[in-house]
């Protein structure tokens, strides 16, 4: 899961929808994991404030590990803003990498 929060510079906001296209996930020697999936592609993040909680990947349990995926591509389509003001915007995307095991996949 992921909690994404609007872009902000001095206390100005814009919120909007990111749209990532990830890779396959795949082990450190480019084995793919099996098991392990995107919950869409592209994945679209709602990025506002306050941020909400958002499934983004998901695995069977089969294989455990560490794992990365490359993001393809990014859109950003933006859906509110006030004033704006020139300099950087950041955005905190909060990842929750702990799993709830699902324990009827062992039965």
């Amino acid at each position: 899961n992921v909690t994404p929060t609007a872009f902000t510079n001095n206390g100005k906001t814009i919120a909007g929808t990111l749209s990532l296209t990830p890779g396959d996930f795949a082990f450190a020697d480019k084995s793919q994991v099996k098991g392990w999936k995107w919950r869409d592609t592209p994945l679209p993040l709602s990025l506002s404030l306050p941020g909400s909680n958002i499934e983004v990947a998901s695995s069977n349990g089969d294989q455990e590990g560490q794992a990365s995926a490359t993001i393809n591509a990014a859109d950003f389509i933006a859906t509110s803003f006030d004033a704006l003001a020139s300099g950087t915007y950041t955005s905190t995307l909060t990842w929750d990498l702990t799993g709830t095991p699902d324990t009827s996949a062992s039965e």
